[in-house]
């Protein structure tokens, strides 16, 4: 079963917000990161193990980006993200899903990601590295 995700809406009172379960998705992973891009939920990367852990399964990251539009009941491959991640920080825009840092099957990055769907698709995504601020030093 997945969870619908909604903004705060300070201004509704609850008997206002409808709560509706959602189809489920086409492949159960964790440490996804989800999110409205326009009028679509998007659902992006994750993880599975391929076996259980404690029977020396190995962690598998996905790059899938999965969406689900107002008032269908199927979800739908949207695209595929430039490498598979899980775990990074998300945010929305008006009009996209932003994804700062993840893990990777290497590591963790230091990237950040906008996905939006300016035709109903994924385009070419080439995440953009996060640049530490400047120090700055004072003299005496």
């Amino acid at each position: 079963m997945a969870t619908l995700l909604t903004p705060a809406l300070p201004d509704l009172a609850a008997t206002d917000i409808q709560w509706r379960n959602l189809p489920d998705l086409p492949k159960a992973v964790g440490g996804q990161f989800a999110g409205m891009a326009g009028d679509e939920l998007l659902v992006a990367g994750g993880s599975y193990f391929d076996t259980p852990p404690w029977s020396g399964g190995v962690k598998q990251r996905v790059d899938t980006v999965y969406a689900l539009g107002a008032g269908t009941e199927r979800w739908r491959l949207a695209g595929k993200l430039p490498q598979a991640i899980t775990s990074c920080a998300a945010g929305t825009t008006p009009n996209a899903l932003l994804c700062i840092g993840a893990h990777l099957n290497d590591g963790t990055s230091r990237q950040y990601q906008l996905l939006n769907l300016p035709d109903g698709n994924l385009p070419p995504q080439r995440p953009t590295r996060l640049h530490a601020p400047p120090h700055t030093t004072t003299s005496s």
